[in-house]
């Protein structure tokens, strides 16, 4: 049973989700779960993709959820992730986070200024002069950190994994389990292999614990020590959402792995801006947006962009292959392989027999 607490800590009018503390207790002897799973954003094509959620990431590991969102963009869907979910932090939509952010810091913070104060530091870009969100994504990896820490001390024991995900990525099988994510500071996030490593993708990881306090630590960065930030980054100005989330990893001596997608972005009918077939894909033009676009071949609409555009291709395939043969720790470190990766997954789009593929490749 859940209840709800109003929680208006720093005049921030936030909404917290908790189990009971009679359900606490009833399940204190309970096996408990391994994984957290940490959903931030707006809840962005949220019908689609509740169901691949709940099916195949919170399922297999039974795992915990924990979402950081604010009351727009199809906030009232939140219904159908609401009986899964153990913690919630909901803000007002128009609500502005720079005092928040400046309330973090502190008075006189000179460094936090000179980052904030830049035109072109896209990573906190609602607080720079640039426009955009970037401060409400780091400050919603901020409030699942403590609600994670939150929900940890309440029953006793730390999670082994946590999945990072966005609201609009639709899952077509089951996530890496949590047996295979191995090391310690450790994130998997999938990437094309050939932008890897030079650069990642911030749509989904999965990290140890260890890992998944560096993926949340830009707010402590830039509020408690800045001045790491600006004589260890020396191209912080120039610095996007992905080389951000890339350099902070590094920083934090996180080992960064690479990893099959089994997810692309998609988005709501509604939101179609035009249609593709086989014979129109490849005219696809890509103008830095990424509109939403339905594929007739396929049935599916899906963000164009040159980020998702080949897991929306690659991910049916590996899907496909997790399906019928499992996870192994061969599949997990495939993505190392820019040649071995391509090779499977041109055999994947070649055979409708992908059991034969099991043996031989995994």
């Amino acid at each position: 049973m859940l209840f709800i607490a109003i929680l208006l800590a720093q005049n921030l009018a936030a909404v917290r989700v908790h189990e009971s503390s009679a359900m606490e207790g009833a399940s204190a002897g309970a096996k408990l779960t391994k994984t957290a799973v940490c959903i931030t954003g707006q809840m962005r094509a949220l019908r689609k993709t509740a169901d691949g959620i709940i099916r195949h990431v919170i399922a297999p590991g039974n795992a915990d959820l924990f979402i950081s969102t604010s009351k727009e963009v199809e906030y009232d869907m939140l219904y159908l992730l609401r009986n899964q979910t153990t913690s919630l932090n909901a803000i007002p939509a128009d609500l502005d986070l720079s005092n928040w952010w400046k309330k973090q810091a502190g008075p006189d913070n000179k460094g936090f200024e000179t980052i904030v104060g830049s035109e072109n530091s896209e990573f906190v870009s609602g607080l720079s002069p640039r426009e955009g969100y970037g401060d409400h994504q780091h400050y919603h990896l901020y409030q699942c950190s403590r609600m994670i820490q939150e929900k940890e001390k309440a029953r006793g024991k730390a999670y082994d994994v946590v999945h990072f995900l966005r609201s609009d990525m639709l899952f077509t099988a089951d996530a890496i389990p949590t047996s295979l994510v191995q090391g310690s500071n450790v994130c998997y996030c999938p990437t094309s292999p050939e932008n890897f490593p030079g650069s990642i993708s911030d749509f989904e990881a999965i990290c140890d614990r260890v890992g998944a306090d560096a993926y949340m630590s830009t707010v402590s960065l830039l509020t408690e020590n800045p001045q790491r930030v600006l004589k260890g980054l020396p191209t912080w100005r120039n610095t996007n959402q992905h080389s951000w989330l890339h350099w902070r990893l590094k920083d934090s001596n996180t080992t960064i792995k690479n990893l099959v997608s089994l997810g692309f972005l998609t988005c709501n009918s509604e939101e179609v801006e035009m249609t593709i077939s086989d014979s129109t894909e490849s005219a696809l033009i890509q103008t830095g947006t990424t509109p939403c676009v339905h594929d007739e071949q396929l049935n599916i609409d899906f963000k164009s962009g040159a980020s998702n555009d080949p897991f929306r291709i690659q991910a049916p395939q590996w899907s496909r292959l997790v399906k019928s043969c499992g996870w192994s720790e061969k599949l997990v470190s495939l993505a190392d392989s820019e040649e071995k990766f391509a090779a499977l997954l041109e055999g994947l789009q070649g055979k409708d027999d992908v059991d034969s593929l099991c043996d031989y490749h995994l």
